[in-house]
């Protein structure tokens, strides 16, 4: 496990079969501190509580790297943010969570771009991100292949999600929200703008295939949801 407090970079890397046991978050980084991680891979990390492959309560960049076959024995399989994060370029697949999040679990700040997610799960919620009460913006990715009970792709608890020019495709959820789940609450919003393509998701009938919506869901004309159940979208 590698442990940071200060500013790092780390390029060219390759850190898998780490396990955190004390302390029990980021199986392969646990970063207190600023960190860049690019062009680097973290594979088959496993943390006991948050962060398989990374926790981050500093600030973190990951760029063109790749985050695959991790797990985390609560949330965040690839990445758990309770800090600043940008994700930029990468590919997260095949992490795992068990609780939610499992490819990323935020509850800071977060940005997700130009970045692939796919095949990653969650026993409970958000089989590609979970975003908790914090901030998150994906623009320019794919979010496809992820599973949970709840948001097969996302999850939005009562954060402040934003989703733009990105596709969300082949996620599934047994229960609701094969897409995106939005939860009850009056702190969170989901925007979904840019031509971003919401279809193709799969859950219950009449739980939201591609949107369930309990919250507030703004949605731009250039964009779409193909089944979308529970509140309907705001036009924007």
């Amino acid at each position: 496990v590698a442990k940071t407090v200060r500013a790092v970079t780390l390029s060219g890397l390759t850190i898998s079969n780490g396990f955190a046991n004390s302390p029990i978050w980021g199986g392969g980084i646990l970063n207190h501190g600023t960190l860049t991680v690019s062009n680097s891979t973290l594979s088959n990390n496993t943390a006991n509580n948050d962060g398989g492959g990374i926790y981050n309560d500093g600030t973190l960049t990951v760029s063109s790297s790749s985050l695959s076959g991790n797990y985390a024995g609560y949330s965040g399989g690839g990445i758990s943010n309770f800090g600043k994060l940008a994700v930029s370029g990468s590919t997260l697949s095949g992490n795992s969570a068990a609780q939610g999040g499992g490819g990323i679990e935020n509850q800071g700040t977060a940005t997700v771009s130009g970045s692939t997610l796919s095949g990653n799960s969650a026993a409970v919620q958000g089989g590609g991100i979970y975003d908790g009460s914090g901030t998150l913006t994906v623009s320019g990715s794919t979010l496809s292949g992820n599973s949970a009970v709840q948001g097969g792709g996302i999850y939005n608890y009562h954060g402040v999600l934003t989703v733009s020019g990105s596709t969300l495709s082949a996620n599934v959820a047994s229960s609701s929200g094969g897409g995106i789940y939005v939860s009850v609450g009056v702190y969170g919003t989901v925007t979904v703008k840019n031509s971003s393509s919401i279809t193709g998701n799969t859950a219950p009938v009449g739980f939201g295939a591609d949107a369930y919506n309990l919250g507030v869901l703004y949605l731009d004309s250039t964009s779409r949801i193909g089944i979308l159940d529970g509140n309907p979208a705001v036009l924007i």
